[in-house]
């Protein structure tokens, strides 16, 4: 569903009704997270630093004796996420230019639905008028043709409720999933699994979606709760 500027339609907030089991179309979803400035480099127009864009763009990039084609666009889906951490750690100045060259990169992917959470890195207040990227910043709830979407951003307080949803779609990974540190330490959210876990009970996800933990990136098949739902 959209709004009248074409972007993912909100749901009041987090007191939606449960997720029932029910046929759903096919969504497509492409994902990408913790880009830090460095968006262009998973298109042709890669750069390598986000605060130094320079006008030459790169067609391909070398990995051994091999050339490995970098495509101009993103595959092609219904729904573009990234689960945060888009930002630069720079002057402000810089971090308004990088902001600027996001949304116009986001304006460039073909996806109808794009949806950015905030991350750690990130400010509160986000606009994307090139891309009209949907932004979250406070947990919500989005429906895009049929599927809830459970969106959860980056908060620093653990006073939300995670609203139900056929997937969540956090920054921050759950405990002790995808959440291992280069030191070792599990860095995920207990209070954001405990809640799922309770949701599980009675509305069980079809999937989970994180980022933030670099070096945890991949998948993994869990089954949460005391029931295994």
């Amino acid at each position: 569903m959209e709004d009248d500027k074409g972007g993912a339609k909100l749901s009041p907030g987090p007191d939606v009704p449960e997720v029932k089991e029910r046929p759903l179309e096919p969504l497509r979803l492409v994902v990408i997270s913790d880009t830090h400035g460095y968006e262009t480099t998973l298109t042709s127009e890669g750069s390598p630093l986000p605060w130094d864009i320079t006008s030459t763009s790169t067609n391909g990039a070398t990995k051994g004796d091999e050339i490995v084609t970098i495509p101009e666009r993103l595959p092609d889906g219904d729904v573009l996420l990234h689960l945060g951490d888009f930002a630069i750690d720079a002057s402000s100045i810089k971090k308004r230019d990088a902001l600027q060259r996001f949304d116009k990169w986001l304006a460039q992917q073909p996806h109808p639905h794009k949806i950015v959470l905030r991350g750690n890195h990130d400010p509160f207040t986000v606009s994307f008028p090139n891309s009209n990227s949907t932004y979250i910043a406070t947990p919500q709830a989005l429906e895009i043709n049929g599927w809830k979407l459970s969106c959860v951003p980056f908060v620093t307080h653990r006073r939300y409720q995670v609203p139900p949803g056929d997937a969540i779609v956090t920054h921050i990974p759950p405990k002790a999933i995808l959440d291992r540190c280069e030191s070792g330490a599990l860095a995920g959210c207990s209070y954001l699994r405990s809640s799922v876990e309770k949701m599980a009970e009675k509305s069980p996800p079809r999937l989970w979606l994180c980022g933030h933990i670099h070096e945890s990136r991949g998948h993994k098949y869990v089954r949460f709760g005391p029931s295994g739902t």
